[in-house]
């Protein structure tokens, strides 16, 4: 009886495919930001070498630029946006939300993708299953560049 009423639910909300996307976005930032360190610095090496790119790149000082500019670039845009007197830790928070807002993204995309194999209902269901994956919960907020390259990569099966 309870487990019947819970699968009726369920399918309702899946039918709305706008409302389930939009849940498993919810529940995929809460994952996020629930296994935050935001006390922490970054904790990887290659992020805090992409936060010092970024905040040269937002400085103007291009005097580092490699063939690995794309992430540092576009996190400069956002670094812009805080004073010049910021610290590490300030830049480490925009990267990481940043890094979560590139993963979040990725949701409808992903949802895209598998809708040309299944149907709806699963389409949703591997939307959540990527959404919900733990390398990539640890990789967005890490804020390295793992999550610009699926975003950008799984654009180039949808296009």
């Amino acid at each position: 009886m309870i487990i019947n009423s819970i699968e009726k639910g369920l399918e309702k909300i899946v039918e709305r495919k706008f409302l389930a996307l939009f849940l498993v976005a919810i529940l995929g930032i809460g994952l996020r930001v629930y296994f935050m360190p935001w006390e922490y610095p970054t904790n990887s090496p290659d992020a805090f070498v992409f936060m010092n790119e970024a905040i040269n790149y937002s400085k103007g000082n291009f005097e580092q630029f490699n063939v690995r500019f794309i992430w540092p670039m576009f996190l400069s845009i956002f670094f812009q946006f805080s004073d010049d007197n910021s610290n590490l830790m300030t830049y480490t928070t925009i990267m990481r939300i940043v890094s979560i807002g590139v993963s979040i993204i990725t949701i409808p995309v992903i949802y895209v993708i598998a809708k040309k194999f299944v149907s709806h209902k699963w389409a949703v269901i591997c939307a959540a299953i990527f959404t919900l994956e733990a390398n990539l919960v640890e990789n967005s907020i890490f804020g390295i560049t793992e999550t610009i390259f699926i975003l950008v990569g799984l654009l180039g099966f949808v296009v």
